[in-house]
């Protein structure tokens, strides 16, 4: 969970969002843009359940954003979801085969995320490995959008 938190916050300080705690009126704005599909905002709410920053603390709610982004082919939302599966806790069971294929995803969108799939690899076996990269194709199959623009 440590990794993942600590991820997530440095995305966070990436976004160059959360100087401050985001006022109501942010958070409605970007619930706004997020129910219209703007992949960004539905990353920035995930963010801000997952620490709790303008929003109560929430794990399913910010599960709920990254998918939504992720499905789009948002890859630090795809990455998030792959960390969450790895080490993540709170009623997630450790799920190193749909983490490494989140992963494997969002590398192929952003190759900042290489590192962090390979660190996973080196945690797996062949098999998990093999079976991890054939179930990231079948996820793509299925949703192509995966893959981002």
């Amino acid at each position: 969970m440590k990794a993942f938190l600590s991820i997530i916050l440095l995305l966070a300080f990436g976004l160059g969002v959360w100087g401050n705690t985001p006022t109501s009126e942010k958070i409605a704005e970007w619930k706004e843009d997020a129910k219209n599909g703007d992949a960004w905002a539905q990353f920035t709410l995930g963010i801000a359940y997952a620490i709790g920053r303008g929003v109560p603390q929430d794990d399913k709610a910010a599960i709920n954003w990254y998918k939504k982004a992720a499905e789009q082919g948002h890859a630090d939302s795809q990455a998030g979801l792959g960390l969450i599966n790895w080490e993540y806790g709170n009623g997630i069971v450790e799920d190193k085969v749909q983490a490494y294929a989140w992963l494997n995803i969002a590398a192929s969108n952003d190759d900042k995320w290489k590192e962090t799939k390979s660190e996973l690899a080196q945690k797996m076996t062949i098999e998990q490995i093999a079976e991890a990269q054939k179930l990231s194709r079948e996820m793509i199959k299925a949703n192509p959008k995966l893959l981002g623009d």
